[in-house]
């Protein structure tokens, strides 16, 4: 059976309108650029706090991008 790993955390700057949602609920995750929007600071993937971002997210602009591993 196949696993889901997280592998990148997306935030398009087009629908982005920097809520600060997703800063203040996890800001060792996320953090401002200098132009308002957010980005995600944190070296290694942390899925809970991803998804959670994702779900407050106003205007839905971040995305979760997995990938498949098999389970040996």
């Amino acid at each position: 059976m196949a696993h889901k790993r997280l592998v990148a955390v997306r935030i398009d700057n087009n629908l982005c309108v920097g809520s600060g949602t997703c800063v203040a609920s996890h800001p060792a995750k996320f953090a401002f650029q200098p132009d308002g929007h957010a980005k995600y600071v944190a070296e290694v993937p942390d899925e809970a706090a991803a998804r959670e971002a994702e779900e407050l997210c106003p205007v839905s602009a971040i995305s979760l991008v997995f990938e498949e591993e098999e389970e040996q």
